[in-house]
C-alpha cells in the first residue's frame, strides 16, 4: 500500500468523478446514483480521486460492482487495497456470500 494514498467512503458529490474513473476503465457507470455511492470506497491522492471500488448488495449476498484505478496510479497496490477494504465493508454489512 502506498503511504500517500487515503481510502475513504464515497460521498454523493463525487458521483461525477466516480463515473469518470469507471468510464475510463470501460466499466458500467450510467446507472449510478448518489445513493449507489453508499457502498463505494475511494482511493485519493492529494484529495484527488484516483480509484474506486463498489459493492452491490442483495440482502446477505453482494458482489463487487466496480473496481478501477487511474492508469497513472496502477501497479502500486491500490486496487488490491481497495478490494481488501470492500471485502471488509461486506463483512461489516453482514454479507454472507461475496
Amino acid at each position: 500500500m502506498t503511504a500517500d494514498i487515503s481510502y475513504v467512503s464515497a460521498v454523493p458529490s463525487e458521483l461525477g468523478e466516480v463515473r469518470r474513473i469507471l468510464r475510463s476503465a470501460e466499466l458500467p457507470h450510467a446507472d449510478l446514483t448518489p445513493a449507489s455511492l453508499e457502498t463505494f470506497l475511494c482511493a485519493k491522492s492529494d484529495s484527488c480521486l484516483i480509484g474506486v471500488a463498489g459493492l452491490e448488495t442483495f440482502g446477505t449476498i453482494a458482489m463487487v460492482r466496480s473496481l478501477a484505478v487511474e492508469a497513472a496510479f496502477r501497479g502500486r497496490g491500490i486496487g488490491s487495497e481497495l478490494l481488501l477494504r470492500i471485502e471488509s465493508l461486506a463483512r461489516n454489512l453482514r454479507v454472507d456470500d461475496l
